[in-house]
């Protein structure tokens, strides 16, 4: 019995995975208020700190459908930072390594998160993964993502 308690506490740890994914998109959360401060623009910072807050609150509790909102929202935040930077940059001719470096130093905290959120631990952490076998291979047994069924041994939890 005493085995059982310590393996619920063991998996009851944040990951580092998790921990990198919370610490990469603070920072990409703090560039974007300096930039906001910077230009004056606060309604759409404010907007954005409320979306990253509420994001990060639940994935940092462990949620399966916030991990997949915070994939889907790393991967779109990339691309249109990615597009709204190069896309008039090529056009223009103007691309400079300056430009590049900056646009890096953007990107970087977020291809951080996405690479730690897409990592084993982060899928176990929420609950992606089976806890009785182990096994990768689950569904959702409803829409929200509340309750897990294993396609290999067939377990459910929630």
């Amino acid at each position: 019995m005493e085995n059982q308690n310590e393996v619920k506490v063991i998996n009851r740890q944040m990951p580092k995975s998790v921990i990198t994914v919370l610490v990469s998109c603070g920072v990409f959360v703090l560039m974007l208020l300096a930039v906001t401060a910077v230009t004056g623009v606060y309604l759409t910072a404010v907007l954005q700190i409320l979306i990253w807050g509420s994001l990060l609150f639940f994935f940092a509790k462990g949620g399966r459908i916030s991990r997949i909102i915070l994939t889907a929202y790393l991967v779109l935040s990339i691309l249109g930072i990615l597009a709204a930077v190069i896309v008039p940059a090529v056009t223009n001719q103007q691309f400079t390594i300056n430009l590049l470096i900056v646009l890096l130093v953007v990107v970087a905290p977020l291809i951080t998160a996405l690479i730690a959120i897409l990592k084993k631990s982060a899928a176990q952490y929420a609950g992606f993964y089976c806890p009785s076998c182990g096994s990768g291979k689950v569904k959702s047994a409803n829409f929200t993502y509340t309750k897990m069924v294993c396609k290999d041994c067939g377990g459910e939890w929630l």
